[in-house]
């Protein structure tokens, strides 16, 4: 999501509402290379407002070819920005500027985006980029190796942190990770079960990732000893997924289970 919040609070002295409204929708749409003259022309005029300077700043981040010095002058851009007193538009900078160190850059600085994510959550932990910055940030966590006693600390933290996330894609996406990390690094499958219970609480948009989360729910429920709940999301899995090549395996693992205990 690239679209400030108030263009039209912010009171852009110098260039139509407008055009600097038309010129957000062309960034929001990911028309990146219509945005970028459009930015240009309306950047150049005096006293650009923070609209159109973080509007230019993004538009020369995602323009091709990328160019050190697209990417050098859009980085001083959200430098300045970040420190203006209008929270409206500096809590923007300040989440691009994280961004920036994470994917924009042609030499990633991952620990100085990591910090600057956690200042933005620490600082705001209620607004929309706060909250998407901790998902950042923890994403990047969840996924570095360390040693097990460590990991999870790391991981006992995070979870913690999460419970304070208002926003329910940001939670539903967290959860989903999470899930991953605590199966993947320390093997704890009543961690991992428990995460995507709250994901398929949740539900999930993809198709394909909804099959996905089926099939895992299952399996760690079998880890789990729990044969009722993996016949459930297999039989799940089996109604909305006929088709799936997993579907024959799912068959047999049904085949092969316990029956139900009687009511």
């Amino acid at each position: 999501m690239l679209m400030a919040p108030s263009i039209a609070a912010s009171g852009e002295p110098a260039a139509p509402l407008h055009e600097v409204t038309a010129a957000w929708d062309l960034l929001d749409r990911m028309l990146y290379q219509d945005a970028a003259p459009v930015f240009d022309r309306l950047a150049a005029t005096p006293d650009a407002g923070p609209a159109v300077q973080l509007g230019h700043a993004l538009s020369l981040l995602l323009r091709q070819p990328r160019t050190r010095g697209n990417l050098s002058a859009a980085e001083r851009t959200l430098d300045e920005l970040a420190d203006i007193d209008d929270p409206s538009w500096s809590l923007l900078a300040q989440y691009h500027r994280a961004r920036y160190d994470h994917v924009h850059a042609f030499e990633p600085d991952l620990a100085r985006a990591q910090a600057r994510y956690l200042e933005l959550w620490r600082d705001h932990p209620a607004h929309e980029f706060g909250q998407r910055a901790f998902l950042h940030a923890a994403l990047l966590a969840l996924y570095e190796p360390a040693a097990a006693d460590r990991k999870r600390a790391q991981l006992e933290e995070l979870d913690r942190e999460a419970l304070r996330l208002t926003d329910d894609g940001l939670r539903r996406t967290y959860h989903y990770h999470a899930g991953e990390a605590w199966q993947r690094w320390l093997g704890d499958d009543a961690r991992a079960y428990a995460h995507y219970l709250r994901v398929a609480e949740a539900g999930l948009e993809r198709i394909e990732d909804q099959a996905h989360l089926l099939v895992r729910l299952g399996e760690l429920a079998l880890a789990l000893g729990r044969p009722d709940e993996a016949r459930r999301w297999f039989g799940d899995f089996l109604r909305e997924f006929p088709r799936d090549p997993r579907a024959y395996l799912l068959r047999l693992r049904l085949s092969a289970l316990p029956a139900p205990a009687p009511r």
